[in-house]
């Protein structure tokens, strides 16, 4: 680690709270094993309220899991991550600024038509406006979306590129995370 990130971690204290955009097969697991850290005082969940995922949003906050298939171990993190109030699931962003949350973007990007392969960007930009509206300095943001290349230069706005944006192009499978990370 560089002494000038070292130095600014020293001077803004540890993350402590952390927003995951998308809760699918990436973004659930992802969130509950943040949650599932002691120095994390809160993980949000962050979900459009679309009519294919939108009912994803209540079965989190009950501690359930709404991802379809077997997830060995999973069930059991987001019903204790829940029950200790570690991890909420909404569909709005944070309206207090001051908020101090690290991002961490997981939305899908599916093709706009399978036969040309040409992806559809829709709601990662979606996503990325959202969370750009609380962007301030020393904010890390970590996208774990596929994305094809020159993507991030022609479609981000500008304040992206000038503040702290981590690309993780989703090295490991999705679940059982723990046994993958």
């Amino acid at each position: 680690m560089s002494s000038h990130v070292s130095q600014k971690i020293a001077e803004r204290g540890a993350i402590k709270k952390i927003g995951v955009v998308g809760m699918g097969y990436v973004g659930i697991p992802a969130a509950m094993l943040f949650a599932d850290v002691v120095q994390f005082e809160k993980v949000y969940g962050f979900q459009r309220e679309s009519a294919t995922s939108g009912y994803k949003i209540e079965m989190l906050n009950r501690g359930e899991s709404p991802l379809k298939g077997e997830e060995p171990g999973l069930e059991d993190l987001i019903e204790k991550v829940v029950d200790a109030g570690k991890f909420e699931c909404t569909i709005g962003f944070f309206k207090d600024r001051r908020t101090r949350l690290q991002w961490t973007l997981s939305i899908q990007t599916p093709f706009l038509n399978k036969r040309d392969l040409l992806p559809n960007f829709s709601a990662l930009k979606e996503g990325l406006k959202n969370v750009g509206r609380y962007l301030r300095p020393g904010m890390l943001v970590v996208l774990e979306s596929t994305v094809t290349p020159g993507v991030l230069r022609q479609d981000l706005p500008g304040r992206f590129l000038k503040r702290s944006l981590a690309l993780l192009p989703e090295p490991i499978l999705p679940w059982p995370m723990p046994r993958n990370a």
